[in-house]
Parts: structure tokens; sequence; C-alpha cells
């Protein structure tokens, strides 16, 4: 049989519920993997085997009973280290954080949990979610699976290496100023920012409030829409649909003139736009604030 982690959210779904594949034999293949790419990727700073295999058992025995809580059923994740996981300190990449474990699950966490989910554990941040990588952390930063001398591009940086590396199929990042989207597109998976106070920040450490975001980062954008609708908003029905009148603002000109813009992405961002026009999105070009004056100012 095909190596089970790298089977999508519904592939493995579909293998759990005609009896392919269990849940239990999931999680031993992606701690296993764990165990052997960790070490180099740096991706985890905790794994919780004990509280893994026990929600794989529940969810082996949720469906011998004829139980399905959804397509999340069995399914590990990751949880970025600013989120509080029962059980387990919320470290928050830093030294001075307290080492008392979470009392109760964060609110996200708790709806995978009823959800079926298997939490597998903690996954690195850049201290409090600011900038990094940093080295004089308790723990080395997470790398680029795709290239170790490269980094993972924001603070969700253990999240987005774990899902590049295939470890997990999905994990649990936060965004304040870009850091689900910047490592899910460093490392070349699917990042969902959702609109704002769509999902619960309740046990999740505060950075900036008014800024602050919840979401999933994931393998593929079908991981990314299951995972999100377990969570509380619901994506997987949208999978599929067509995108005719959808419209996009694309503000070409932001990075366009930036010296440290590629040609090579410049074009492919112009390509998309042309795809996404010919397939029925309306594309309007439109304008930023200046970014050097908004990174000035700190917003």
């Amino acid at each position: 049989m095909i190596d089970p982690t790298r089977l999508s959210i519904a592939e493995a779904g579909a293998a759990f519920r005609d009896g392919r594949l269990n849940a239990t034999a999931l999680v031993e293949a992606q701690l296993a993997r764990i165990e052997a790419l960790n070490p180099k990727i740096r991706a985890f700073v905790a794994v919780t085997p004990a509280l893994a295999r026990s929600a794989a058992g529940q969810a082996d025995a949720d469906f011998a009973a004829g139980i399905d809580r959804g397509p999340m059923q069995g399914i590990g994740f990751a949880i970025k280290d600013m989120i509080d996981l029962q059980g387990v300190p919320t470290g928050c990449g830093s030294h001075h954080q307290s080492a008392d474990a979470a009392l109760e699950d964060a609110e996200v966490v708790a709806r995978l949990a009823k959800a079926g989910a298997v939490p597998l554990g903690k996954v690195a941040t850049y201290e409090y979610a600011l900038v990094g990588p940093s080295f004089d952390g308790p723990h080395p930063p997470a790398v680029n699976p795709w290239n170790h001398d490269h980094i993972t591009g924001g603070s969700s940086s253990g999240s987005a290496a774990a899902v590049a590396s295939g470890m997990v199929r999905c994990a649990i990042g936060t965004d304040t100023g870009g850091s689900i989207r910047s490592p899910a597109a460093y490392c070349g998976v699917v990042g969902l920012k959702p609109t704002k106070a769509a999902l619960p920040l309740h046990g999740i450490f505060p950075l900036a409030s008014s800024l602050d975001h919840v979401g999933p980062i994931a393998a593929s954008v079908a991981d990314a829409a299951l995972m999100a609708s377990a969570m509380g908003v619901e994506a997987s029905t949208r999978l599929g649909q067509p995108v005719r009148g959808f419209k996009i603002g694309y503000a070409r000109d932001w990075f366009a003139a930036d010296p440290a813009t590629k040609p090579d992405l410049l074009r492919a961002m112009d390509q998309a736009m042309s795809d996404l026009s010919l397939i029925g999105c309306k594309v309007e070009l439109i304008s930023l604030p200046d970014y050097a004056t908004i990174e000035a100012l700190g917003i």
C-alpha cells in the first residue's frame, strides 16, 4: 500500500471508511516520519505521541461504532506553539514564556478534536510571532524542507515546514502580518488567512488583537478547505465550484517596481491573473499605500 503519510485528507478518509486503513496506522506512520525528519527540519518542538495514539484509537473506535464526525476524523495535525494544547506548555518560541502546561485547548484545537482530528504536537514559531529566525531561542529555528539553507518565511515556520516535509497534511498557524501566507508561499504549501473574527482566538497568545488571525496551513487547497471547515469556517462546500464573477484586486504596482521582485515572479503573477480572467474572474488593477512607509510605521 502507498505510504499513508502521502494520502490527502480525503484519500485517507476514504481509506478509513472502506477499511483499507485506520487512524492508528496513519498516526504511527506520521510519528515515524517525524522521528526520521524532524532532527534536520526542526519543525516540531514538542511531539505528543501518547495524546496522538489515544485520539487515533478513539477515531478508530468511533468508526467501528458507526460514528462519523466528518472529514477530519482520524487525521493528524500540528499546532503552532502560540496556541494552547491542554497538558503541553505554550512556549511562544521564547525563554521567557511560562513552562506551565496549558489548562485547556484553544478553541480551534477543541473544535478539531471534536471533529475527531489527531494532535501530533506543537511546532516552531518565531519568538512571540515576531521577526526571525533567531538562533538564541529555546529551540533552533525550523528550516525550509526544500533547501535547508533557506528560511521558512514567517512565524508559522514549523507549521509550514511540517506540512511541506510530509510530517503532517495540515497544521494550525497564526497570521498578524503575513505569518500564515508567507511561510506557506516559501515552503510551497497552502495557507488560508480567514476573514477577521471568522475563527476564535481564545487560547492563542496575542500579538496585535486587531490584526491577529488563526487559520490552516495544508498540503493542498482541498486539505486546507476541509481543515478550515472543521475549525469553523465553511470552505469545503466551495471546492469545485465555478469562480465566474469573483472580483480580484491586483495590486501589481505594489511589487512590480520593487527591485527585489524577480522577473520570473512578476511573469508568474501576470500569468495567474490572466488565467483567472479567462475562467471568468473580474481582475481589476488597484493601488495600495506605500509599503516602505507602512513598514516604517510598524503597522
